[in-house]
């Protein structure tokens, strides 16, 4: 049997367009990948949006929900301006619980105010300006609390209790 010349040509076209359907379908191919992984990345960067849009709204329904916790916050604080008030009440609270209740040294730095505070009387009665001096309405940090007696002689001997502390509270500008 004889190869024609055409059976040539016909080889080569087959080839060729065997050729020419690789190249299409790896040519697709990689536009299909691409276009996938551009949808992920796009899919990905929507939800992202998505979920800072909905730390935005939870945040701000935060802020207005705290709107009137926050405004109680500055209560904590002690006044740069009332100060002298501060003392005043600290100091009342010796009228309060019928003790002698003396301020021995008042310091105030740039944030805080310290005071060393020293209560006399009977035990019922320290302890209740002891109370008060821990609930006083601000922030306190109370520091170094050292209670003592004494037995004061006489016709009834009985006991005085003394009480030293610390406190520090913080102040606002």
């Amino acid at each position: 049997m004889k190869i024609n010349s055409r059976h040539y040509i016909l080889i080569i076209f087959a080839l060729l367009s065997i050729g020419a359907a690789l190249f299409s379908y790896f040519f697709i191919y990689n536009k299909t990948l691409a276009q996938v992984i551009n949808y992920v990345n796009v899919n990905e960067e929507v939800n992202n949006e998505d979920n800072r849009k909905k730390s935005e709204e939870d945040l701000l329904a935060l802020y207005e929900s705290s709107k009137e916790s926050r405004a109680k916050v500055m209560d904590f604080f002690v006044q740069e301006n009332k100060i002298v008030d501060f003392i005043e009440k600290v100091e009342g609270i010796g009228d309060s619980s019928k003790t002698k209740l003396e301020i021995s040294s008042i310091s105030n730095d740039s944030n805080s105010l310290k005071a060393k505070i020293k209560v006399e009387g009977g035990w019922v009665n320290v302890m209740t300006a002891f109370a008060l001096i821990e609930n006083l309405p601000v922030s306190l940090s109370i520091n170094n609390v050292a209670i003592r007696s004494t037995d004061v002689g006489g016709k009834k001997p009985t006991k005085v209790w003394d009480l030293d502390l610390d406190i520090e509270a913080l102040i606002k500008k």
